[in-house]
């Protein structure tokens, strides 16, 4: 019997070493399935970090290239402005010259015909001088050549 007792006390002191050797490695296999979950955790911190940081990086980057877009279209703005401003002028600058071009013409037609009467009250100075009395004639020109420069300058 005391046999037996020896067999069963070795038995079960066996049976309790391989209850706490699997509950040390169970704790063991805990310990390390908590750190590997940590090391998990902390692998997807710093990859969530990272992407925020490349994130961030991309968006600063399309906030730079937003601004100079912005410039550029400011300067072009402005160009097209200036060049709206500059058409406007040239257009107005234009219609002068055609207005001078006009009086310089009507100013030409004018001393033509200034020269035409100078030559005809010449010729009847000459001709009174001469005894014709072209004066009668001389003064209907001159009268009929008053009449037009007054119709000229009405319209002018």
């Amino acid at each position: 019997l005391e046999d037996e007792r020896n067999f069963l006390r070795r038995q079960f002191e066996a049976e309790v070493k391989k209850c706490r050797a699997a509950e040390e490695a169970e704790r063991m296999a805990r310990t390390e399935l908590r750190e590997s979950d940590e090391a998990r955790h902390r692998l997807k911190e710093e990859h969530r970090a990272l992407f925020e940081a490349r994130l961030e990086q991309e968006a600063q980057k399309f906030r730079e290239q937003l601004k100079q877009r912005d410039k550029q279209i400011e300067v072009a703005k402005e160009e097209r402005d200036l060049a709206r401003s500059q058409a406007g002028t040239a257009e107005r600058l234009t219609e002068q010259l055609a207005a001078c071009k006009k009086k310089l013409e009507q100013a030409q037609v004018w001393k033509r015909e200034k020269e035409d009467l100078r030559h005809q009250l010449n010729e009847v100075i000459n001709s009174k001088n001469s005894g014709s009395g072209a004066s009668d004639h001389l003064r209907t020109m001159l009268d009929r050549t008053r009449n037009e420069a007054n119709v000229l300058l009405e319209e002018r």
